[in-house]
């Protein structure tokens, strides 16, 4: 059981790891010479005393809203812990917003001063004349530098077993950080998460994953703003004396390059990340020709052999070639954000590698259930956190129901709307407005989310990441979102009916059509894409095939971690 009367505050946390693992790196990133920057536990906690003194010298008071806009490099984590270490709010922006988005959200926030990176300190110069609130903003490519080199009192800059400032002015509930949810649902919110919600999550994870520790490391691929990158790939590897390495970009060949070159052991992501890795696995099989792909083949019937009837997995050994590729050295991937499909996961397991599914919400900060190495159930999400109680609200005869959740993670509510606060947390418990359902062992199953559900003129109801599960098998579509759409005519008019916006796989399909000598156009596409949905939608039972679908032009809009927003699918296409 989780002893609540133990959890430190950030900066607390920082400190003990700074002393813990004084010389070990840290944080490191390859810059422009080919090298890697490496930053000690002991530097990272220097940086931060700097950066925390450059805002108390600022007139930066407790409580004082400061928003970071950048892309994930090391300064991002020592701009999050100098904030939180006075007492001070984070505000994490998305640096891919537009002007317009992030003065609304710094004004929300009312943050005092922006730290952002150069290719974002041009919207911010445009848009200072109209906050008054903002006092400066920091260039982390111009000004950090300078920040981090000021001389200070000798009283200020300590080793760990001293404070820059009075860790006594830092309280576990205060609010750490305020989240603005990219949502797929509306509006961001801004979610308030205490240094105990976060701190909460990070221990609650620790006895799950007790075989990290020093000498491992985590390489950072989704942006640092989002929870689940933050919490998991953040704070969780810093709690455990683990290193970071923040990826070069996010093209398969750098993300490749730097698990060989540092020696990754795992790595947080969305199931889209996962989906890229198994289709560039298969792709290269399918290019080294037809002993390659039967070879390949040969190797997964082994692979299974072994562990369907001997419980063994060889498939390290087996699949030496691909782990080679991966850096030769995960211990496991981590996915979350939306649902993975277990054909993925059981693909992966049997060359060797293992994914863990999680599930959260930013409001949780954000880790509410988790498969581990001990109780890895293809399909769920896992238990629930140590500390954490899940239950199933108003479930039906299939033993589905919202999703509602309590613990120490559940976030104080969202900044400046008590009424949205109130509606989302009843007598404790959060409606995370996710379905699902809870199986004898307590392992958690996520079934959609309840703002989705399509309820046909027959009452029955269709739950749509089922159907995009299943019509997503086909080859030829890329992507596809699932909404209800109502009838605008008829007998039925005013009921819903199963939609779907799909994006065509046009690759795959010009490969398909070239081979049978057919001509690639709308036409083409119209047929194969209108096939494939009836004939893929025969694996499900009658009222829950697509009654109509729609041909989209590009990507479907997405969250950050890649989750389609179905509400603005939904809204385009309704028209």
């Amino acid at each position: 059981m989780l002893v609540m009367d133990n959890i430190p505050t950030i900066p607390e946390m920082l400190k003990a790891s700074a002393e813990k693992f004084r010389g070990l790196t840290a944080l490191q990133m390859k810059d422009p010479s080919g090298n890697y920057r490496k930053i000690s536990y002991l530097e990272f906690y220097g940086s931060l005393q700097k950066i925390s003194s450059f805002l108390f010298d600022s007139g930066i008071k407790h409580g004082g809203r400061i928003a970071l806009l950048s892309e994930n490099r090391p300064e991002w984590p020592m701009v999050y812990f100098g904030v939180t270490s006075i007492g001070a709010i984070i505000v994490p922006l998305d640096p891919k917003l537009e002007s317009e988005e992030l003065f609304s959200l710094l004004s929300d926030s009312g943050s005092e001063i922006v730290f952002c990176s150069g290719e974002q300190a041009q919207k911010i110069e445009k848009l200072r004349p109209r906050l008054p609130l903002l006092k400066k903003a920091v260039n982390l490519d111009a000004d950090i530098d300078k920040i981090l080199t000021l001389p200070l009192d000798p009283a200020r800059l300590r080793s760990p077993q001293a404070c820059p400032l009075p860790l006594a002015a830092v309280a576990p509930d205060d609010i750490a950080a305020i989240i603005y949810t990219s949502g797929t649902t509306g509006n961001p919110k801004g979610v308030m998460l205490s240094h105990k919600n976060i701190m909460s999550n990070v221990i609650g994870i620790d006895p799950l994953f007790h075989m990290i520790g020093p000498g491992d490391n985590f390489l950072s691929i989704l942006p640092n703003y989002h929870t689940f990158e933050t919490t998991a790939g953040m704070f969780c590897p810093i709690f455990k004396g683990a290193s970071i390495t923040y990826a070069e970009s996010l093209k398969s060949y750098h993300l490749l390059n730097n698990m060989q070159e540092t020696k990754v052991t795992l790595i947080c992501g969305v199931p889209l990340l996962y989906k890229l890795f198994l289709d560039g696995i298969k792709r290269q099989v399918e290019e080294k020709g037809i002993a390659a792909r039967v070879l390949f083949r040969v190797f997964l019937c082994i692979s299974m052999y072994f562990k369907v009837f001997l419980r063994i997995n060889i498939g390290k050994h087996l699949f030496g070639f691909i782990q080679n590729k991966f850096g030769g050295h995960i211990k496991f991937f981590v996915s979350g954000g939306a649902p993975l499909d277990p054909k993925i996961i059981k693909e992966f397991d049997l060359m060797g590698f293992t994914i863990l599914q999680g599930y959260g919400l930013t409001e949780t900060s954000p880790i509410l259930a988790a498969c581990t190495m001990d109780n890895n159930v293809f399909g769920s999400v896992g238990r629930p956190l140590p500390g954490v109680d899940i239950k199933i609200h108003a479930p039906n005869r299939e033993a589905v129901g919202e999703i509602m959740a309590k613990g120490p993670n559940i976030m104080k509510g969202y900044y400046n709307d008590p009424g949205a606060t109130s509606e989302a947390i009843m007598d404790g418990w959060f409606r995370t407005g996710d379905l699902g359902r809870l199986d004898a062992k307590g392992n958690l199953y996520i079934t959609g989310r309840s703002k989705d559900l399509i309820v046909l003129g027959s009452g029955k109801n269709v739950y749509p990441d089922e159907v995009e599960f299943v019509i997503s098998k086909s080859p030829f579509i890329k992507e596809i979102c699932v909404f209800g759409s109502k009838i605008m005519s008829g007998i039925r008019q005013g009921m819903e009916e199963v939609h779907a916006a799909i994006v065509p796989d046009m690759d795959k399909m010009a490969d398909w059509v070239t081979k049978r000598g057919l001509e690639l156009n709308d036409s083409t596409v119209r047929t194969v894409i209108g096939e494939e949905v009836e004939n893929w939608g025969k694996l499900l039972t009658p009222h829950k095939r697509i009654a109509r679908y729609y041909i989209a032009e590009g990507e479907l809009p997405k969250t950050a971690t890649k989750k389609i927003k179905r509400f603005a699918v939904k809204e385009s296409y309704s028209k």
